[in-house]
């Protein structure tokens, strides 16, 4: 299957990864008519999470770019 993607031309490929990111994010999205109520201390938690990946992200990318200034 990797063989098949390789081969593929690159506009394919980029539209394909996006596809594939959108069914993902709704994916995960849809659990919202799932879910009537959520416990307070899971929505902290869930909140704490993001949090936590979005500062790793962040360090992340200045880790990253801070070779080129």
């Amino acid at each position: 299957m990797l063989e098949w993607l390789a081969g593929l031309n690159p506009i394919v490929q980029a539209g394909l990864a996006g596809v594939m990111t959108w069914f993902v994010t709704a994916l995960g999205s849809s659990l919202v008519f799932f879910m009537r109520e959520v416990n307070r201390k899971v929505l902290d938690f869930m909140n704490g999470f993001a949090a936590g990946v979005m500062i790793a992200d962040c360090s992340q990318f200045l880790v990253i770019i801070s070779p080129f200034d």
